[in-house]
């Protein structure tokens, strides 16, 4: 087991490189750290961010991350090698809950709770909100949303 010698909250952990790494993103040290996990002790690398860490989500078809930075909204960046920011879907974080991310199945489109309930619908290339659900009016839009996702809007 890897000993690191510093004190941090593990907020997310997520598999990538096809099960054969592991990156843990921590909270207060606003720290992600990868290790090799098919060569257990092996640390592949660690990236220190300007933000804390709230929540990650990640796509392997596109070697994308995603930080709910609970600050100003979801940080995106590029992995290659280690991470590269390359983004942000920006808006205002009222309280410092953290909230579910996940990638559609075409890497297009990422879906994120919020801390007021709501649910958005982001075009990753725009960078801009595509469909907001709300808790009361949700089965209005989930038709909307279906057909939007499977190209047959």
């Amino acid at each position: 087991m890897v000993q690191c010698g510093r004190r941090g909250l593990p907020r997310s952990v997520i598999f990538f490189n096809n099960g054969q790494s592991v990156m843990v993103g921590y909270l207060d040290t606003k720290e992600i750290v990868s290790w090799d996990i098919v060569r257990p002790q092996r640390l592949a690398w660690r990236h220190k961010l300007e933000r804390r860490i709230g929540n990650m989500t990640w796509s392997e078809s596109s070697r994308q991350l995603l930080i709910w930075n609970l600050f100003d909204g979801i940080d995106i960046y590029d992995v290659t090698d280690r991470p590269i920011w390359s983004g942000k879907l920006k808006f205002t974080i009222q309280r410092n809950f953290v909230v579910q991310m996940a990638f559609t199945t075409s890497d297009r489109f990422v879906i994120t709770g919020s801390d007021t309930g709501a649910v958005y619908l982001w075009d990753l290339r725009t960078k801009e909100v595509v469909s907001t659900l709300a808790h009361d009016i949700f089965c209005k839009y989930q038709y909307y949303v279906y057909l939007m996702l499977n190209n047959r809007r």
